[in-house]
């Protein structure tokens, strides 16, 4: 079955580099890239394929990862989707690692610094993920 990352972060760079770890990792994700909060929300508004997690670069243009965060789970049908949100994002003050677990957050992760390093991480997510129990898979 093929699984959806939803990804959210306005740098190409970063989409590259985790089109290229993704690759390596799990030959049945698909990632759709989105460089705004709102264009999330209206594909997700929009959209009813099943998303296996979206990760979320907290500095995005207009609204912030956390303030998109915040929309998901005030909208009560994206909610009832249970979707799995992430965010990597560097540098991670925190004070928004604080905010980010005061909400419905899945985790926080420094963006790694070298393929390795993001290689074994998104491993170690992909198969959290894969195997944890969820109400909507």
């Amino acid at each position: 079955m093929d699984k959806t990352i939803i990804l959210v972060d306005p740098d190409d760079d970063d989409y590259y580099l985790l089109e290229q770890v993704v690759r390596q990792t799990d030959d049945s994700l698909n990632i759709n890239h989105f460089t705004t909060a709102d264009a999330v929300i209206s594909h997700l508004q929009n959209n009813t394929d099943p998303v296996f997690m979206i990760i979320c670069e907290i500095n995005l243009p207009g609204m912030s990862g956390v303030e998109l965060r915040a929309q998901l789970d005030n909208d009560p049908t994206l909610r009832a989707r249970s979707i799995p949100f992430l965010f990597m994002s560097d540098p991670v003050p925190a004070e928004i690692t604080n905010k980010a677990y005061d909400m419905t957050v899945q985790g926080v992760f420094q963006k790694p610094s070298n393929m390795p390093d993001y290689t074994r991480l998104m491993r170690t997510i992909v198969d959290y993920w894969t195997h944890c129990l969820h109400p909507n898979r």
